[in-house]
C-alpha cells in the first residue's frame, strides 16, 4: 500500500473543490493543514503529522476504503411552487447588472461614548426626522400640525419625539416617555398614558413617532392621554421627497445609484437583463474557527458554489469566533488566519467558470479583526499586484447595499429582529414580526433602536439610514436565536432570514441558502417571484 507523500497532499489540495467524494483520512490531513498553516513551524508539524499518519496506515490497511459522501437536501421555504434554475444552467451571466454601495467606506474615530455627544446626536436625529415627517405631511396634504409638548392647546394635539424609559429599564405600558428635541420642545418630555387601552401597539427604545393626545399638566409632570400613534414615517406610500434635501443628509452614492436604475432601466431593459432566466444568489455564514476548533462549513459551501455557479455569493461574518484571551494565545496570529480565509475564497472566485460570479464578504461585530461598532467599515485586504484578482470580489461594510438588476438589497450580518425584541412592547403577539419589519421601513434603518443590543456609533446614525425615496426591496439578515429560515412580506418588501446561528453557544449554521429572483412580468410583484431554499448538508461514510 502506498504511503501518503507531500505530492499526494498537494494533489488533494489542488483538487479539493472539484468533487464531492473525499477520502476521510485525506480530509483529516486537509483539516490539519487548515488549522495549522498560519503557524511558523507549520512544515515541521506537517511532516510529523504525515509520519504519524503513515504509521497508522500500516496498522490498518482498510483505512483508506472509507469514503465521505456529502449529501445535499434542498428544501424550498417560500414560493416553493415556482420553477427555478441554478446559475450553472442560466444564460444571463453576461447580461445581468450588479453593483454594491457601502454605508461607510473608511475607518473612523469613535466619539459616541461621551454623554454630551450622545445627547446632541439624539437631539439631531429627532430634529432631522421631524423635518422629514413635515415634508411627508405636506406631500400627502394631511391636516397635521406638530406642536411643542408644552403647548397651549386644551384639545388634542400632535407631538413628535423619541421613545425612552428612565435608566433604559424594561419598557412597559406604565413607563413610556416621549422625549422632544431642543428646537421645538426645549428638550421637554412627557409620559404617555392610555397605552393599555390600545389593541395594536409596537414600542421600543429610540423609536421615532408622532403622538396624538390630550395633555395633563400638574406641578410635577406633563402627561398625554394617547388616542392615536403614527410610528415612524409613511415611507411605504412611495411619496418622493426633495432630492436636494436628501443629497445633503443621506448617502449620495446610494441616491445616485437609485436614480440611475429608476431613470435608465425601463421594463424592456430590465427583461433583457434577466434574458428569460432567474438570478441565483447563494448565502452562508463564514464560520471557520470557533475558538481554536476548525469547522469545514465554508469549505463545503465553496464546493457547492463551484458546482452551481450562482450569479452572486454572499458570505457573512463572523469568520473567527473567540470567547477568551487564552484562545487567542493558542491559535496564534488571527490576522494571518483571516488572510488565509480570504485567499481561499479568492482562489475559488478566480476560477474561469466563476469569473462572472460576484462574491461579497461582509464583516460581523463578532469578528475580532474588525473592532468597529455599527456601521462597520469593510475588512481590510491588501490587494496583490495583479489588479484583476479582485474584479469579482467585494469587501463590503456592515450594513451595505447590493443592487442586482432592478432590485435593491439591504444586507447585514446582524440579527435585526433580535435587536428589537430585547426591549419591546408589542401586541398582538402574532403580528410582532410584521410590526418590527414595518418599523424598520418606517424608521429608515436596519437598526432603529437606541440603546441597542449592538454597539452603535451614534455620531454615524445617518450612515445607518437608507434614503426614503427608494426603500430596499429585499432585506437580508441572519437569525441569532437558532430560528429557522423565514421570509416576511411587509408592504411589498421582503425580509429574508436565510440562516440562523446560535451566538451564545457559538454554533455555526448547519445549512446554506439559495435565493432565486425570477424575471418580472406585468402581473408579477417581487413577492411573487422570489424563492428561498435551504441546502442542508450531511455526510455519510460508505465503503468501496
Amino acid at each position: 500500500m502506498k504511503e501518503i507523500k507531500h505530492a499526494d497532499v498537494k494533489y488533494f489540495l489542488d483538487t479539493y473543490y472539484t468533487g464531492n467524494k473525499l477520502s476521510a483520512e485525506l480530509k483529516e490531513v486537509f483539516d490539519f493543514y487548515e488549522r495549522n498553516s498560519h503557524k511558523n513551524n507549520f512544515f515541521k508539524l506537517f511532516e510529523e503529522y504525515l509520519e504519524e499518519y503513515n504509521k497508522r496506515l500500516i496498522k490498518d490497511e482498510n483505512m483508506l476504503k472509507d469514503i465521505v459522501v456529502y449529501n445535499y437536501e434542498y428544501v424550498k421555504l417560500y414560493n416553493n411552487e415556482l420553477i427555478v434554475k441554478p446559475g450553472v444552467e442560466c444564460n444571463n451571466k453576461c447580461e445581468f447588472y450588479v453593483n454594491c454601495i457601502n454605508t461607510i467606506d473608511n475607518y473612523y474615530k469613535f466619539l459616541g461614548l461621551d454623554s454630551t455627544i450622545i445627547s446632541d446626536c439624539i437631539n439631531n436625529k429627532i430634529t432631522f426626522f421631524s423635518e422629514l415627517y413635515t415634508m411627508y405631511i405636506k406631500k400627502l396634504n394631511l391636516n397635521i400640525q406638530l406642536n411643542p409638548i408644552l403647548n397651549m392647546d386644551e384639545e388634542e394635539s400632535y407631538i413628535f419625539g423619541r421613545i425612552y424609559t428612565d435608566n433604559d429599564i424594561k419598557i412597559s405600558e406604565t413607563n413610556i416617555i416621549l422625549e422632544g428635541n431642543l428646537d421645538l420642545n426645549n428638550g421637554n418630555k412627557t409620559q404617555l398614558l392610555n397605552i393599555n387601552n390600545m389593541k395594536r401597539i409596537c414600542f421600543f427604545l429610540g423609536q421615532i413617532l408622532t403622538i396624538k393626545g390630550k395633555k395633563e399638566i400638574n406641578q410635577f409632570s406633563t402627561k398625554y392621554y394617547v388616542s392615536d400613534i403614527h410610528a415612524g414615517l409613511p415611507t411605504f406610500l412611495n411619496e418622493k421627497l426633495d432630492i436636494d434635501f436628501l443629497l445633503k443628509h443621506f448617502n449620495c452614492k446610494e441616491i445616485e445609484e437609485d436614480n440611475k436604475i429608476e431613470k435608465v432601466y425601463n421594463q424592456n431593459h430590465i427583461l433583457q437583463l434577466y434574458n428569460n432566466d432567474n438570478i441565483h444568489i447563494m448565502i452562508c455564514n463564514g464560520y471557520t474557527h470557533i475558538d481554536n476548533e476548525y469547522k469545514d462549513n465554508l469549505d463545503t459551501f465553496l464546493k457547492i458554489v463551484n458546482e452551481k455557479l450562482p450569479h452572486v455569493v454572499i458570505i457573512l461574518g463572523p469568520f473567527l469566533y473567540i470567547r477568551s484571551n487564552e484562545t487567542i494565545q493558542k491559535i496564534g496570529d488571527i490576522n494571518v488566519i483571516y488572510e488565509y480565509i480570504f485567499n481561499k475564497i479568492i482562489k475559488v472566485a478566480k476560477k474561469e467558470s466563476l469569473e462572472k460570479t460576484h462574491f461579497y464578504i461582509i464583516p460581523s461585530l463578532y469578528d475580532p479583526i474588525n473592532i468597529y461598532p455599527l456601521p462597520q467599515p469593510p475588512f481590510f485586504y491588501e490587494q496583490n499586484d495583479d489588479n484583476t484578482i479582485l474584479k469579482n470580489i467585494h469587501f463590503l461594510s456592515n450594513p451595505s447595499y447590493i443592487y442586482i438588476n432592478e432590485i435593491k438589497i439591504a444586507i447585514t450580518s446582524c440579527d435585526i429582529i433580535y435587536a428589537l425584541t430585547s426591549n419591546l412592547l408589542c401586541r398582538p403577539s402574532e403580528l410582532k414580526l410584521f410590526f418590527l419589519c414595518e418599523q424598520i421601513i418606517k424608521q429608515l434603518s436596519l437598526f432603529p433602536a437606541y440603546p441597542s443590543e449592538y454597539n452603535i456609533e451614534i455620531t454615524k446614525f445617518k450612515n445607518l439610514l437608507f434614503q426614503p425615496n427608494k426603500i430596499p426591496d429585499i432585506f437580508i439578515f441572519p437569525s441569532f436565536t437558532n430560528q429557522k429560515s423565514y421570509v416576511q412580506e411587509v408592504h411589498k418588501k421582503l425580509f429574508i432570514c436565510p440562516y440562523s446561528i446560535d451566538i451564545k453557544k457559538a454554533q455555526p449554521c448547519n445549512f446554506f441558502s439559495n435565493i432565486y429572483i425570477l424575471p418580472p412580468t406585468d402581473s408579477q410583484e417581487l413577492v411573487k417571484r422570489v424563492v428561498l431554499e435551504n441546502i442542508v448538508v450531511s455526510d455519510n461514510k460508505e465503503t468501496d
